[in-house]
């Protein structure tokens, strides 16, 4: 479903990816991995054309992101790991509906999705609500719902937990795991994988911008990838 082929990319002076090169599976739960400053943020946002290549080339599909970034948007739905930056409404509804209504849908298709989408992630209560009021973890399922809403195949989604308390981040857990199990393909960017490796079926590690380990949880875990500022889970402690 997507391919990444020798991706270079920097910002001025520097490289944040050096060359990297990866496949994405459909049906598959990814975790990318690394400590700050390895390049998940930078590698994630290939992935659906939001960044393009320096060098090297990410396909979408067989489509290269640099000829048809709006095809791998369609495609692929991101979130940030700040949540708020990624508000664009004034009510909640308004904010899920923001996606669809770009995709050129009829209102009627819209507000089907809508409504579907908060279902999935439990913000039916907030839909009349402004972003700005809610809670982190509120916020991180309206953006989540916002995503789902675009009805993407695969989810790209960056730090999906930071911030939350417990509660919150099982809310979230459940939602990415529930729409993985549909067949939606996912790729989590995190330093922490305890939260989700139980239901992991590959990580990749990255360290300064580079693929340093690729296998699946238990054989990276089982070994050790602390050096690379990843948290072993503690089931492999």
């Amino acid at each position: 479903m997507i391919r990444v082929e020798s991706l270079v990319y920097g910002y001025e002076d520097e490289r944040a990816l050096d060359g990297v090169t990866a496949e994405f599976k459909e049906g598959g739960f990814v975790l990318l991995l690394g400590g700050n400053g390895s390049g998940k943020t930078t590698f994630l946002r290939h992935l659906n054309g939001l960044l393009l290549p320096d060098e090297g080339n990410v396909y979408v599909d067989g489509v290269p992101t640099d000829e048809d970034d709006e095809h791998a948007r369609r495609r692929v739905g991101m979130t940030f790991q700040d949540a708020a930056s990624q508000v664009v409404a004034e009510t909640v509804e308004d904010d899920i509906a923001f996606g669809p209504e770009n995709l050129g849908l009829e209102r009627d298709e819209i507000q089907r999705r809508v409504d579907e989408a908060a279902e999935a992630v439990g913000a039916t209560e907030l839909l009349d609500r402004s972003p700005y009021e809610l809670s982190g973890g509120e916020l991180r399922r309206v953006t989540l719902a916002g995503v789902l809403a675009m009805r993407p195949d695969v989810l790209a989604l960056d730090e999906p937990l930071a911030g939350l308390d417990y509660d919150g981040e099982r809310s979230v857990v459940e939602r990415i795991v529930e729409e993985n199990e549909k067949g939606t393909t996912v790729v989590v960017a995190t330093h922490d994988a305890t939260p989700f490796v139980e239901y992991a079926t590959r990580a990749v590690v990255l360290d300064d911008g580079r693929v340093v380990e690729d296998g699946t949880p238990d054989e990276l875990f089982s070994g050790g990838v602390e050096e690379y500022g990843v948290r072993t889970p503690w089931a492999y402690r």
